[in-house]
């Protein structure tokens, strides 16, 4: 599991850093840039930055509302609101049909 909790990277207006260093040295970084397979798969479904930053915590096991929003510095219900627009705009029906259509795009996309 990669720790995401010490990152360089910020992301835009009052949201807690997010750590990608363990991403970017993982087994499959060189053949599996988990960064741009995110990226691909957001501009397809066209997400917005929330929903995409929402996806690319739950690729590193931070699935539950409450650990999002810890993360992202918002209520459960405002990670409640993001995540239904997520799963309608990818056409999944929860979270582990969102993860395994994710997980399709980036072998697909190889």
């Amino acid at each position: 599991m990669w720790d995401v909790r010490h990152s360089h990277l910020t992301m835009e207006t009052h949201t807690p850093p997010i750590d990608i260093t363990a991403v970017q040295s993982a087994p499959l970084g060189s053949a599996l840039n988990i960064l741009a397979k995110i990226d691909e798969f957001s501009e397809l479904h066209r997400l917005s930055r929330r929903e995409k930053e929402i996806l690319t915590l739950m690729t590193h096991a931070v699935t539950t509302a409450s650990q999002i929003g810890e993360r992202l510095g918002v209520t459960t219900h405002t990670v409640s609101n993001h995540f239904k627009r997520l799963l309608a705009k990818t056409q999944t029906e929860n979270k582990t049909v969102l993860l395994a259509t994710f997980l399709q795009h980036c072998f697909k996309m190889e």
